[in-house]
């Protein structure tokens, strides 16, 4: 599994080791060509950028990673929409996280519950009640049932959607 390795040192930022596990995968596939980690290597790249607060640099990565895989429409949408969302771009989060909700998808679906859940508290902050209400109730609707641990995120977004509500009519 040395692709979930190099993305979770990368993920929290321990750039030697994602380095060095991606050299190991290099060397357990000798005959592979270079053009073969363009792919790995950007997403090494976005995600140890995005762990070191560098976003602008991450969604160079994660947009180069969409240049390099035309067929992969959906692809990483995610990196690019958490880049922007992380850097405080509100109104581009959004859009990106949009687009990953809508455009076809290669491999996993989208995170369906985790984007309900940030558009919310996105379009709340930005002050958008209405669609921050919608979002929260799409949120609470498809984790409704979840596991017992994630249910205070559940209520939290029940007792938010249920103060705009209130303050809405």
């Amino acid at each position: 599994p040395y692709g979930e390795l190099i993305g979770l040192y990368a993920a929290i930022g321990d750039e030697a080791r994602a380095r060095s596990t991606l050299a190991e995968y290099r060397s357990a596939l000798p005959e592979a060509p270079d053009s073969r980690w363009e792919d790995d290597e950007a997403r090494m790249e976005a995600r140890l950028a995005m762990a070191a607060g560098r976003y602008e640099e991450s969604m160079d990565h994660w947009k180069r990673l969409r240049e390099i895989n035309p067929g992969c429409v959906g692809c990483e949408l995610e990196g690019i929409a958490r880049a922007h969302d992380a850097a405080g771009r509100s109104a581009e989060a959004i859009d990106w996280y949009h687009r990953e909700l809508e455009e076809p998808f290669w491999g996993f679906p989208p995170d369906r519950a985790r984007i309900f859940e940030r558009l919310g508290e996105l379009y709340d902050r930005t002050g958008d009640l209405e669609n921050a209400a919608i979002y929260y109730a799409r949120f609470v609707e498809l984790w409704a049932e979840a596991d017992p641990e994630l249910q205070p995120r559940v209520q939290a977004a029940q007792a938010r959607l249920e103060a705009i509500v209130r303050e809405r009519g």
